[in-house]
């Protein structure tokens, strides 16, 4: 048979299991490409919505040790690569992504996410790139591909974990991601085809000196991965690997010699005990399960869904990633015996197998240090999830190989089945997509405070702090530190003191910096029309739970508001107490016009409902709590 009746035949064997396959294809084609844009919309969305623009965490290292000698004009190329201690890693993309918004938007980290977020994309995109390029026999498979191509962006910009989205320092985690992805694809390339073994030692030596540690990782999963497709001769073979382990040498040799020449601390992480001991306790099994549970839902959304059965709930997860990664594996070494392992499923097992060495080496670093429950830190769910990408892409093989089952009811069923699976991933994504879609209407008001927190600190830098959020890592620094990292931010006017930042972001460090509010000159009062003339005003109640009264202690109290429309840009609820600071109790988004919330509040305090845009008051209501019952002394 000649090769054009093959190729006749290949499409009619293709065209079997579905008769009328032209509509289907065009709708299944529509869905794959409407899922990309989708997933990558939603992304990005969710991280202007979530992610925090204010200094928090370990951006305090970064502003002790990095950024002034940049704003001093003494930073040199070398202090990219420094590091906190010998647990840490280089990260000089990281530090160009702070030195880029520091200096154009203010040290504005919600840039940084979304610069975070759209080389996530970048990531998908690379990914499917290499599912793409071998173009598909027939429009059916052509349809399969584009819906696991859309698979592979939902499931890699996944909202699982919101910790990924609100932390933009995780956020990057996508780099390594993306330029290991990058590599394997070069690296198997030069592999099937004529290898330059400098090509190779170049692109390791970029990696290992971006990626530090990790590199190791990449190159030594692209070079499993890569072992089923090798075709070339073996002098080639070795070329091209001797140049790989020299680029990885010589990137772990200038980033030592970095770390001693900045005399860089040897600070690790103690273990409470050793990796043995923690697999001998009675939690190791279902700490083991973790992982893979975890990367299907994360403990947060099961505990919300199923509080009274979350164990149960968790360990179907984690049977449902296992029997998956069976289907992969079974998949991948039947490929490899048929010699129909091609780069699609190289691309699967490269990723598989990256999960696997990240998800050891947190397993290794952290439990001995902590215990198994560490595992469900929300941040490390990135890593986690790197197998459903990669059983997503194994997903694509099955559906668009040009050996199908001999049997149309096979092909039908295999089909038909992995329709299903891709279905019920999605299912999930949409639920753990809605239901952290809640989280920045609580964001706001705890931003809010943050930055109330970070202008008292300016005021008095030497007093003890006090009402430090969980991110102000730096009220634990010692007097001077804390001092010379707050004055840093007031005199070069950055982050929350900046007042570009707090225009972008809608976030404010005092009641003199709110617009409306100038401090040092007396204003006449200026009536919103708006709000003066409509037919229905705003409401604001503030009713006391059972229990409360009106003693000196602060009393749960349970405020209504509805704004009737009149705050286009979202409101503000804010009280005012005797004694204490103006404080941001909750914010509506544009489209929500009614809330209830509660709070523990003194008596007498006013509540004051505003426009988020204008400040316009809305509404006021005092709180005026009934008085206590007074006990008789028992006789």
């Amino acid at each position: 048979m000649n090769e054009l009746s093959k190729t006749h035949a290949s499409r009619q064997e293709s065209a079997l299991p579905f008769p009328k396959t032209a509509p289907m294809a065009l709708i299944l084609r529509a869905f794959g490409i409407l899922l990309v844009i989708a997933a990558s919309a939603n992304a990005l969305l969710y991280s202007d919505a979530v992610a925090t623009p204010l200094v928090q965490s370990d951006a305090w290292y970064f502003l002790e040790t990095f950024l002034p000698r940049y704003l001093e004009g003494s930073l040199t190329f070398l202090d990219l690569f420094m590091q906190r201690g010998a647990g840490d890693h280089a990260q000089p993309l990281q530090k160009l992504v702070l030195l880029f918004h520091t200096k154009y938007f203010d040290l504005d980290f919600r840039v940084e996410g979304l610069i975070g977020v759209a080389i996530g994309i970048a990531w998908c995109w690379a990914i499917s790139r290499e599912m793409m390029r071998q173009p598909q026999a027939d429009p059916l498979r052509n349809a399969f591909s584009w819906i696991c191509v859309g698979l592979v962006f939902a499931l890699g910009l996944s909202l699982n974990s919101s910790n990924i989205f609100t932390w933009p320092l995780a956020t990057l985690g996508y780099i390594p991601l993306l330029l290991g992805t990058l590599y394997f694809s070069l690296v198997m390339g030069q592999l099937l085809q004529k290898a330059r073994p400098v090509l190779v030692l170049v692109a390791t030596l970029l990696l290992g000196l971006c990626t530090d540690e990790i590199a190791l990782v990449l190159v030594i999963a692209a070079a499993l991965a890569c072992v089923p497709l090798l075709t070339s001769s073996r002098r080639s073979k070795l070329s091209t690997l001797a140049a790989g382990v020299t680029g990885l040498v010589l990137a772990r040799i200038f980033l030592w010699w970095v770390a001693q020449h900045a005399g860089t601390g040897a600070a690790v992480l103690l273990p409470s005990r050793g990796l043995a001991e923690s697999l001998l306790t009675t939690e190791a099994f279902s700490g083991l399960l973790i992982p893979f549970s975890d990367s299907l839902v994360h403990l947060q959304l099961l505990t919300s869904r199923f509080p009274d059965n979350t164990g149960t709930a968790a360990l179907v997860c984690a049977a449902a990633v296992i029997a998956l990664q069976v289907f992969f594996w079974v998949t991948v070494i039947g490929a490899w015996r048929a010699r129909a392992y091609d780069r699609t499923l190289a691309m699967a097992t490269f990723l598989m197998l990256v999960a696997y060495a990240l998800t050891a080496g947190i397993i290794l670093s952290r439990v001995p240090a902590f215990d198994w429950n560490y595992l469900h830190q929300p941040r490390y769910v990135m890593s986690y999830q790197i197998n459903l990408v990669a059983i997503a892409v194994m997903f694509h093989y099955r559906l668009t190989r040009s050996t199908p089952p001999a049997s149309t009811k096979a092909c039908v069923l295999e089909r038909s089945a992995i329709l299903l699976l891709i279905s019920g991933l999605l299912g999930v994504q949409w639920h753990a997509s809605v239901y952290n879609w809640k989280l920045p209407h609580y964001l706001i008001p705890y931003w809010q405070n943050t930055a109330l927190a970070m202008q008292r600190l300016a005021t008095d830098p030497r007093s003890p702090p006090t009402a430090c959020t969980d991110i102000m890592t730096v009220c634990g620094y010692p007097e001077e530190e804390r001092v010379k990292l707050i004055s840093l931010l007031v005199d070069k006017q950055l982050n929350i003191f900046s007042s570009r930042f707090q225009i972008r972001n809608r976030l404010y460090p005092s009641l003199a910096t709110v617009p409306g509010f100038w401090p040092g000159s007396t204003q006449e009062q200026r009536f919103d029309q708006r709000i003066m003339l409509a037919s229905a005003t705003a409401t604001l109640a503030a009713d006391p739970v059972a229990g409360s009264c009106g003693n000196d202690a602060a009393q749960p109290v349970r405020i209504h508001l509805d704004t009737r429309d009149l705050a286009p840009s979202g409101a503000q609820l804010w009280v005012d107490s005797v004694g204490a600071q103006r404080t941001l109790l909750a914010s509506t988004t544009p489209q929500e016009t009614t809330l209830t919330v509660e709070h523990s509040l003194p008596n007498h305090s006013l509540l004051s409902l505003v426009r988020s845009d204008s400040q316009g008051v809305l509404s006021q209501q005092q709180i005026d709590l009934p008085p206590c019952e007074v006990v008789a002394p028992a006789r």
